[in-house]
């Protein structure tokens, strides 16, 4: 973890990947001395200069457990600084932690101060490579609840002309995600589970089919946009608005606990996806797009309150000297 200068208004340096609910916690903020915990940040690192400079620290961390050492080298921050200064970041998880850093940066910046020259400018994040091995992105599981009857049998019929239906006989999460994998390595493909039918009906992209509502080329194949813009709307009525409310919409990211909560009646129906690859959701993000909400669920998780930033806004935050 490590404090970065929030980007001023009109600069992207900062890039949101996926629209998120904003929950307002600068009073909670506030009571605790406005010490906040870091949000996720990834980066690309294609020629590894970043990965070269962490790895001279000596540290492993492995994936399970949550491992901190200090940093206190002048020269290896430096370095660190120097290889970030120019660098384009996403968001990877805690968007309303960073909406609400640059709202209590606007509101504590002092007013004699230049744009970067008050702690309040800064903010606590972590950063990690996009091309590191151990970054995951799970896929986030649709849960269909409070349609219309019927509403499911309709849509296979309004989605014929952009799908290719079929039912399956799966049964098992391992069973439904080993087909996943496989149609998925070749297009877009869904699983949908509903309560008292036997096995799934899947959902495959038609390879003629028009791709043009879901938005530019950065978008079009990505497996959550398509749910979104070619069966969710369109096919069951479920506008931006009810998707933001969650009043059509459950999420999970457990197979298990998605045929669970179908096996129970709970839901109407599941749809059972494929990840978002890390590679798409920079893609998207460095062409300026936004991906719905609950797009990526990024692993491993970092655990909160491990490293705390106060925010001063009477310092002046620098470089430490060689």
């Amino acid at each position: 973890a490590c404090r970065a200068e929030l980007p001023q208004e009109g600069l992207a340096r900062m890039m949101p990947q996926h629209r998120q609910p904003v929950h307002d916690t600068r009073d909670l903020l506030r009571l605790e001395a406005c010490e906040a915990p870091p949000e996720a940040q990834s980066s690309r690192d294609v020629q590894h200069r970043l990965a070269r400079i962490v790895a001279q620290l000596g540290k492993a961390v492995d994936d399970v457990r949550h491992r901190l050492w200090v940093v206190s080298d002048p020269a290896t921050v430096n370095d660190l600084a120097a290889v970030m200064a120019k660098k384009q970041v996403m968001i990877a998880d805690g968007h309303h932690r960073y909406e609400t850093m640059v709202g209590l940066r606007d509101e504590l910046r002092l007013a004699d101060r230049a744009p970067g020259e008050s702690g309040a400018d800064w903010g606590t994040v972590f950063f990690a490579r996009a091309e590191d091995p151990g970054l995951l992105v799970l896929p986030t599981h649709r849960l269909v609840k409070n349609l219309p009857a019927g509403a499911l049998a309709d849509l296979r019929k309004k989605a014929a002309a952009t799908f290719t239906i079929t039912d399956g006989p799966e049964e098992t999460t391992a069973a439904i995600e080993a087909r996943l994998a496989e149609l998925g390595a070749k297009t877009v493909a869904l699983a949908l589970k509903e309560p008292g039918r036997s096995g799934v009906t899947w959902f495959v992209l038609r390879p003629d089919a028009d791709l043009s509502p879901l938005g530019p080329p950065a978008l079009q194949g990505l497996d959550v946009t398509v749910l979104h813009g070619l069966l969710l709307g369109p096919g069951l009525g479920i506008d931006k608005e009810a998707m933001a409310k969650q009043t059509f919409l459950a999420y999970t990211h457990d197979t298990d606990e998605a045929l669970a909560r179908v096996g129970k009646g709970e839901v109407q129906g599941a749809f059972l996806m494929n990840a978002t690859k890390v590679d798409q959701v920079l893609a998207a993000c460095e062409a300026g797009f936004v991906l719905p909400q609950k797009s990526t669920y990024f692993q491993p998780k970092l655990a909160t309150g491990l490293v705390m930033g106060k925010i001063d806004p009477n310092e002046r935050p620098g470089l430490p000297r060689s």
